[in-house]
């Protein structure tokens, strides 16, 4: 545990990327979880405004994908050709 934290002390990309996989978590899981207060904050620390909006568009469209393509049967290695 004491190595993680030094670990994000020194590699802010590693701050950032726990933030954003935990935004992303929080955005697909939004009917379970919501998106609480300390997530928001942590994603905001971490990234400008711009990073942010980039971010969360990025999440729902590959959000939007999944459900399209659960949506439309398809499954992992599934061929479109029948």
């Amino acid at each position: 545990m004491e190595f993680r934290m030094v670990l994000d002390e020194v590699n802010p990309a590693a701050r950032q990327e726990k933030a954003a996989l935990e935004l992303a978590e929080h955005i697909t899981r939004v009917a379970e979880l919501g998106v609480p207060d300390h997530v928001y904050e942590q994603v905001r620390a971490n990234f400008n405004e711009q990073q942010y909006v980039n971010l969360v568009m990025a999440i729902n469209a590959i959000n939007c994908w999944n459900r399209l393509e659960i949506a439309a049967g398809m499954t992992p290695g599934c061929s479109l050709e029948k």
